[in-house]
């Protein structure tokens, strides 16, 4: 005869035993109490050995993950642009191979545990990419990739984010680089080489794009007639 085991206060998965509940004539049976507040009675032998896990709201959770996950992703193999940011930001925070690892990975940037080996989980957490248009930004960019620090962004929306994007002063007013190049029509990776090669505040959101350009031009112009040495 098997002995007689009290469960009361034991927890199993998301259910904690309450108390022992009438028997039915075929096996011992606990109530039990979900982490999501339902009670019900459960066979003692399905809480010992795993089978039963919740009251059923564990196994609901996962059918929804899975229908919103085969509605947004069907093909989880490069097709699907969610599953593509989810790999390219693993890769650039793992792979010393990828050629952004240096500003992501090698800076101390991680992916945390819960997205890292589960696309499923990220893209019930962050919901589908937007458009083609939209890649993943972190919003503290010294920060990691994790929920609440994560966001689907637009290319202009991660410029106005990026740490080089600085305030420049020019004429006594002061903008951010992604605004002067809407201010002037002067693109933002101008402005950005310009100020990381040691122009001017000034001269780099004022001069335009062909100046130096067509200032050269102009004295090989001279040179070839003449008129300058």
């Amino acid at each position: 005869m098997a002995t007689f085991q009290d469960l009361t206060g034991q927890r199993f998965e998301r259910l904690t035993v309450l108390s022992l509940a009438p028997f039915n004539g075929k096996r011992t049976r606990w109530n039990v109490r979900c982490d999501c507040g339902t009670e019900k009675a459960v066979a003692a032998d399905r809480l010992k050995s795993g089978s039963t896990k919740s009251c059923g709201c564990l196994h609901r959770e996962n059918a929804g993950r899975m229908n919103f996950i085969h509605g947004h992703a069907s093909n989880l193999r490069g097709r699907n642009p969610a599953f593509d940011s989810w790999q390219n930001m693993v890769r650039r925070c793992e792979d010393p191979r990828s050629n952004r690892y240096q500003s992501h990975g090698a800076r101390g940037i991680k992916v945390c545990e819960r997205w890292r080996n589960d696309f499923s989980v990220f893209l019930v957490d962050m919901g589908p990419r937007p458009s083609l248009n939209h890649s993943i930004d972190r919003i503290d960019n010294d920060g990691n990739y994790e929920p609440g620090n994560c966001r689907w962004a637009t290319n202009k929306e991660q410029a106005r984010n990026r740490r080089s994007n600085r305030p420049v002063s020019a004429n006594g007013v002061s903008r951010l680089i992604t605004d002067w190049a809407l201010f002037t029509g002067i693109s933002l990776s101008t402005i950005y080489r310009r100020v990381a090669n040691g122009w001017s505040e000034e001269r780099a959101v004022s001069e335009p794009p062909d100046a130096s350009k067509q200032h050269r031009l102009f004295r090989s112009s001279l040179t070839s007639r003449g008129i300058l040495a």
